[in-house]
């Protein structure tokens, strides 16, 4: 591929993950994954929160829902080239079980 090409994908793919965040931050929340409460505790643990003024729990979530983007764009990508999108066939390439 291209630059122009490989570029072209990459905002696709940055404009289809903004796109599924808008969908996910718009849509009611269920119940806090044990992750997520995780990563509050966490990034409180840590003071994170303190250079934007952020409480822990928008920071948890909005990092939460970064993570699903990225994966929801991943699985559109192999979609696209035609490979499987289970992740889990990528984690350890030439393992079988």
């Amino acid at each position: 591929m291209t630059d122009n090409t490989n570029l072209r994908v990459i905002g696709r793919l940055a404009a289809r993950c903004e796109k599924l965040m808008e969908k996910q931050m718009s849509e009611p929340r269920g119940e806090i994954s044990e992750f997520e409460q995780e990563l509050r505790a966490l990034i409180n643990r840590h003071c994170m929160e303190n250079d934007s003024g952020t409480p822990d729990f928008i920071l948890a979530e909005y990092l939460d829902t970064c993570l699903w983007a990225y994966n929801n764009a991943v699985k559109d990508r192999e979609r696209w080239y035609g490979r499987s999108v289970d992740l889990r066939d990528h984690l350890n390439p030439g393992v079988t079980s």
